[in-house]
């Protein structure tokens, strides 16, 4: 394999990498947001409203997509459309048939379905 090769690759897999920082596009404006600062992401569509201690942010991807560029070990997903850090959880109780609700220290609740619970081992 040529050296070209190894290089593409390589950017390749940097590009898949957990980011500490986004750049992120608001009111004709660029905002550096830390990733450690997002409370929460959601899905809606092909957008995901991204909301951090002290903005929201509107991006053009999937969930799925914007979740490749989070740290794994800090967002979580607890449902369907909606990405948590769990930095800023303050608690998790139980909701009506075997779904959770989750407590933000801004106490914003969202809700957890029974799906993605192991992640947490609630059991």
């Amino acid at each position: 394999m040529s050296t070209s090769n190894n290089i593409i690759k390589e950017k390749k897999l940097e590009s898949l990498s957990p980011q500490e920082r986004l750049i992120l596009k608001k009111n004709g404006a660029y905002h550096v947001v830390r990733a450690a600062d997002i409370l929460y992401v959601e899905s809606s569509g092909n957008y995901v409203n991204i909301i951090s201690q002290n903005n929201k942010f509107i991006y053009r991807s999937t969930l799925k997509s914007f979740l490749k560029r989070l740290d794994p070990n800090t967002f979580y997903r607890i449902h369907r459309c909606t990405v948590v850090n769990i930095d800023y959880i303050k608690k998790i109780k139980t909701s009506a048939y075997g779904d959770y609700e989750v407590e933000l220290v801004d106490n914003t609740i969202l809700k957890m379905t029974r799906n993605y619970r192991d992640m947490f081992h609630l059991y």
